[in-house]
């Protein structure tokens, strides 16, 4: 795991190296699009969402005018976007996205990112009061292929308020610090989502 100021530091470099290419070409737009998504990521790790946000609208600006044709990857990113206006509180606009997404979608091939939206669009109407599903969507949560990383398996358990969805994200958390020092575990565990996550676990399992 990377220091991640660090890396955003890196990353403003490597914008400025970017500046030489002439922004006509596309390898100017493809440079870009890197670096953008590389910010967008970044930022959305430290829980600065409204920074991800402006960064994947423009990697969402940038891809069709590269890869007009691939509508999966970008029904992925437009996904990423969604997610991105979740964890920003924004919902309407979230489920906006979500559905921008599987419009881009061939059913057949994207089973795994289909039951994330559906996971999320479920999420956002639970957030906004509105009527949703929760036990109907388990066949598909269950689908998702490549394991469910700490931050899926919390929103699961978000949904679904079932405890061991928290355990699995703890599990993960415990996982992914298990790998760096210290001094960057700490840091890690002061960003929203993972501090989430210990906050609430400590709350059910160890106040018992």
């Amino acid at each position: 795991m990377c220091d991640f100021n660090n890396s955003l530091k890196y990353g403003l470099i490597s914008l400025e190296i970017g500046k030489i290419f002439d922004n006509k070409h596309d390898a100017y737009s493809q440079f870009m699009l890197e670096i953008d998504e590389h910010f967008w990521y970044i930022y959305d790790i430290i829980g600065e969402n409204e920074k991800s946000i402006e960064y994947m609208k423009k990697v969402c600006s940038r891809y069709p005018a590269l890869y007009a044709k691939d509508k999966e990857m970008l029904s992925h990113y437009v996904a990423d976007l969604g997610i991105s206006y979740y964890k920003n509180k924004d919902y309407k606009k979230a489920v906006e996205k979500f559905h921008e997404s599987l419009s881009f979608q061939n059913h057949s091939d994207e089973c795994t990112l289909i039951a994330k939206i559906d996971l999320y669009i479920n999420l956002a109407y639970k957030k906004l009061g509105k009527e949703y599903e929760d036990q109907k969507i388990l066949p598909s949560i269950k689908s998702i292929k490549g394991g469910k990383d700490y931050e899926l398996n919390f929103h699961i358990y978000e949904l679904l308020e079932k405890n061991s969805y928290l355990k699995s994200a703890y599990n993960k958390l415990q996982e992914k610090i298990s790998e760096i020092d210290d001094k960057l575990s700490k840091k890690f565990l002061s960003y929203p989502i993972p501090k989430e996550i210990v906050e609430e676990y400590n709350k059910i399992f160890k106040n018992k």
